[in-house]
């Protein structure tokens, strides 16, 4: 996929809207490129999302839908809850955690941090928290 290797490959993306503008702007996928578009890479967007404290955007008509229903409510239910808590807070930092690029991290100015794990093997953060492979976690510093 050329999505997965250049517009969701973590190496090249850095979250330069939102280090700007998160808190007085809400950043979504365009529509042509939402976030259940390719249903397979959800989880990776889903993880994007959350590194950047953005909420999922869904495009689907109604035969897509009852495919894709389950899916799009655990990706709702995994990224929603933490963007509402970050929605109006200032991105204060962005970090790279590893040599790889895989692993990254942001921080709010209400004191949550996310990190998320973009390898195919678990980290350990300096927080002492697990970030399974391909998931991103959020906690309060």
């Amino acid at each position: 996929f050329v999505t997965a290797e250049r517009m969701l490959n973590p190496k090249y993306r850095y979250p330069l809207w939102e280090l700007i503008y998160h808190d007085c702007n809400v950043s979504y996928w365009y529509w042509g490129d939402s976030s259940n578009n390719c249903p397979e890479l959800i989880e990776r967007r889903d993880a994007l999302n959350m590194l950047y404290g953005t909420p999922p955007l869904y495009t689907a008509n109604m035969t897509q839908f009852e495919s894709l229903k389950e899916l799009i409510v655990e990706s709702y239910n995994r990224v929603s809850p933490l963007a509402r808590r970050v929605a109006e807070s200032k991105m204060i930092g962005f970090a790279r955690l590893t040599d790889d690029m895989k692993v990254q991290q942001s921080q709010f100015d209400n004191g949550i941090t996310v990190v998320a794990n973009f390898s195919d093997s678990d980290f350990v953060h300096s927080s002492g928290k697990t970030v399974p492979a391909g998931k991103a976690i959020w906690f309060e510093a």
